[in-house]
C-alpha cells in the first residue's frame, strides 16, 4: 500500500496485516479498471506486485536465467513508454510502463489509456500472441493503444 511518510522504509510502526490480507483477497477478484477509480487506497499498488510475484512464480526459469532485451517504440509517444522483455528458450515476458504519464495525459489527473493517448505508439520487435495477467486480455498486436487499454501498465505472457 502507499505509504507517503518521510522515513523510507518506515518500520516504526506496526503493520497492519489483517487490512492486506482483506485488501489483497478483494484485488485478486476484482476488476483492474475498478481499481483505477480508486487509487489512493493502494490496492492498485498490491494489485500489480501481487499479479507480477504470481508470475514470476510460474516462469521462474525465465525470470532466473532468461536473457533481457530492452524493447524500443514507435510513433508520436515513442518517448512515453519504457519496455522490455525477458527470453527464454522461445519464452517471453514483456513489461510495458509509462514514462512521464503526467506530461503523457497533457497534466490531467487520469491514467494513460488507449488510442486517445497512445495513437501510433507501437513496440518494435514484438510480434506473437500474449496473455496478460493484469486485464486476463490477450494481445497480438503491438500497438501501445490495445496492450495499455484497460490497464496503464502490462505484463505480457508469451501463448
Amino acid at each position: 500500500m502507499w505509504d507517503f511518510s518521510l522515513v523510507d522504509p518506515d518500520n516504526r510502526r506496526p503493520v497492519d496485516y489483517a487490512k492486506r490480507k482483506e485488501m489483497l483477497g478483494r484485488v485478486q477478484k476484482g476488476n483492474p479498471r475498478e481499481l483505477l477509480a480508486n487509487p489512493e487506497n493502494g490496492a492498485v499498488k498490491l494489485f500489480v506486485t501481487a499479479a507480477a510475484l504470481r508470475c514470476r512464480q510460474r516462469h521462474r526459469e525465465l525470470f532466473d536465467l532468461g536473457a533481457y532485451l530492452p524493447l524500443n517504440a514507435r510513433g508520436s509517444k515513442r518517448d512515453h513508454v519504457v519496455a522490455f522483455a525477458r527470453e527464454l528458450h522461445r519464452k517471453r515476458i514483456v513489461v510495458v510502463a509509462p514514462r512521464l504519464p503526467l506530461t503523457l495525459v497533457g497534466g490531467a489527473i487520469m491514467p494513460p489509456l488507449g488510442a486517445e493517448v497512445w495513437g501510433d505508439t507501437e513496440l518494435e520487435s514484438l510480434s506473437g500472441t500474449y496473455a496478460d495477467p493484469f486485464t486476463g486480455q490477450q494481445a497480438s498486436s503491438a500497438k501501445l493503444s490495445a496492450i495499455l487499454s484497460e490497464f496503464p501498465i502490462a505484463l505480457l505472457e508469451s501463448v
